[in-house]
């Protein structure tokens, strides 16, 4: 049974309060006004008040917990699997300093059940799946601002990570948040995240995220990396758009333009050192002779029928361009014409090499 004695001070007031003796350990002052709304989830004191702490704090231990002092903020109860987390980093000494406020059920949280806890400098969350985690610095506000555990990322699942180059990276049930030197926070996450994270993520040619993602056109989805975006459109899915080729494809329209969007990432390593990438209705090809160039329609079916790049046409050399009834494009080794029907006008020099045993 706790006895109480009205002569004792509280922590952090010049005025006089009860002190309650729990097991053997008085509580008082504002730990102990704390702990009187609190008795029966904390227990027993374990411990006497320890005070004139990191920023002239105090703190008490219980045997389900412990309640942490700060004249600015007052005291707060941290138990459970939060006050293990917190304990385990240093509690009041740690990077997240002092509790400022008690937990807090997330009530909108996909995942029922879960509680947070802020502390000065981060969060601490609890959840059934995924224990107690914490958030902080740059990430933690990413999540805050998305509405954290009640928002798009749902509840952390681990803390963070450092990365190779000093990057931080921070996983959530339905995403991730990383954090680069240049590029700060950002979300990746579904269809983008995983097309990213497939490629090696920072160690990728992308880099880091530049910006979350954004909406474009026809119900597509866009993310920018350091060094190229990824693009989602429910019919072709995610796939990676970079250099000239990216350029291009954005100076034409991006994903209003009459090629679509891309349905395979760029394809590398062609013949005489060129690359491209296909798009619903076309390609664009890249090649050191002629930058790049795209390819459309009935022509860029001949082409392809020619043999595309490793046939005698070769690479373009321009986009297509209007004639007298029709449309056409020159390649290294000639052009292909419409005017209701297609052909083809190869130069002298392909046709010497197509006459070659």
């Amino acid at each position: 049974m706790s006895a109480v004695s009205p002569e004792a001070a509280p922590t952090g007031s010049g005025s006089p309060t009860p002190t309650i003796t729990a097991g053997s350990y008085p509580v008082q002052g504002a730990i102990g006004d704390k702990y009187a709304t609190a008795s029966a989830i904390l227990g027993e004191a374990t411990s006497q008040e320890f005070t004139n702490q990191r920023f002239g704090g105090a703190y008490q231990l219980f045997q389900n917990g412990t309640i942490a002092y700060l004249q600015e903020y007052g005291a707060y109860m941290v138990i459970r699997g939060n006050n293990i987390v917190w304990q385990s980093i240093g509690a009041q000494n740690s990077d997240l300093g002092y509790p400022t406020s008690d937990e807090y059920a997330n009530e909108r949280a996909y995942s029922a059940g879960g509680v947070t806890q802020n502390f000065q400098s981060g969060k601490i969350s609890w959840s059934f799946w995924n224990g107690s985690r914490i958030t902080k610095g740059g990430i933690g506000a990413t999540w805050d601002n998305t509405g954290g555990a009640a928002g798009e990322l749902g509840y952390p699942t681990t803390n963070e990570s450092t990365l190779f180059d000093g990057g931080v990276m921070q996983s959530f049930e339905y995403g991730k948040v990383y954090w680069g030197p240049a590029t700060g926070s950002r979300i990746v996450k579904g269809s983008i995240g995983r097309t990213w994270e497939s490629l090696g993520g920072p160690l990728s040619g992308l880099g880091y995220p530049s910006t979350d993602e954004y909406a474009t056109a026809n119900g597509s989805v866009t993310q920018s990396f350091q060094y190229g975006q990824i693009v989602y459109s429910p019919a072709t899915g995610s796939h990676v758009i970079l250099g000239g080729i990216a350029a291009t494809w954005i100076s034409i329209g991006g994903p209003n333009s009459a090629i679509g969007f891309p349905t395979t990432n760029e394809i590398t390593g062609l013949t005489g050192g060129g690359a491209k990438q296909h798009f619903q209705y076309g390609d664009i090809v890249w090649w050191p002779g002629a930058g790049t160039k795209t390819i459309t329609g009935g022509i860029r079916v001949w082409w392809d029928a020619q043999g595309a790049e490793t046939g005698r046409l070769g690479y373009p050399t321009s986009n297509e361009y209007g004639v007298s009834g029709g449309r056409a494009q020159d390649f290294q080794g000639g052009r292909i014409l419409w005017s209701g029907s297609t052909r083809i006008e190869y130069t002298s020099a392909a046709l010497a090499r197509e006459s070659l045993p």
